[in-house]
Order: C-alpha cells, then structure tokens, then sequence
C-alpha cells in the first residue's frame, strides 16, 4: 500500500486498476489520465509509489505486446504515448522493451516481429 496515504487498501487497488485500464485503452483514454493523478494526490500517494504503479503497468503493456511476437506501429503509438503520460524518459522506456523483447523471444524461441 502507499505508505502515507489516507487510502485503504480497496482505494489503492481501485486507483491501480484504473491506471491498467486507462494506459490498455489509449488513445482515446488519454482525457481520463488528469482525473486519476488528481485522485492519486487526493489520497495522498507517494510519488514514489505512483510511478512504481505506472512503470509496473508500462511493463504489462510490453508483455501484452509481445505476447503475439509482433509489436505493431499501433502498440508503438500506445507504448510511447504512456511513456508520455507517465513521464519516463525514453532511453528507460527502450531499456525496458528490449528486455522483455529478449524474454519473450527466449521464451518463444523466435525473434519478436517489430513493425516500427
């Protein structure tokens, strides 16, 4: 849980699957990004348990991504407008993809299709 916060447990949970569910639905999701920080500081999160959430999902949505060994122009378009929302800066964002690209390419025994 986010230490500091006024939040219960059953809020932290709430607020993480809204961050799931906003960050698989870009684009058209982008305008909910400002009402679930404003609710984040309104129960009191530590930034540092904020971004902790947002890079968990980030990697989540590279795993979702790579699960069908193509990475198409769409989910580029997705993963770098999170990247965005989120903050991160893009060499973090590549570090990430290519490890879980080499994950899954391990996993799969086959290189992952990228499209970009």
């Amino acid at each position: 849980m986010a230490a500091g916060s006024i939040a219960s447990v059953y809020d932290c949970a709430q607020w993480q699957k809204r961050l799931r569910k906003i960050l698989d639905e870009l684009p058209d999701s982008q305008p909910q990004w400002h009402d679930l920080i404003t609710d984040a500081h309104a129960l009191q999160f530590e930034p540092e348990w904020i971004a902790d959430r947002e890079r968990e999902e980030f990697a989540f949505l590279i795993r979702r991504a790579v699960a069908h060994q193509v990475i198409s122009e769409d989910d580029h378009h997705k993963l770098d407008l999170a990247r965005k929302l989120i903050g991160m800066p893009e060499a973090e964002a590549e570090q990430i993809l290519h490890a879980i690209m080499a994950e899954a390419e391990a996993f799969f025994g086959t290189p992952v299709k990228d499209e970009a």
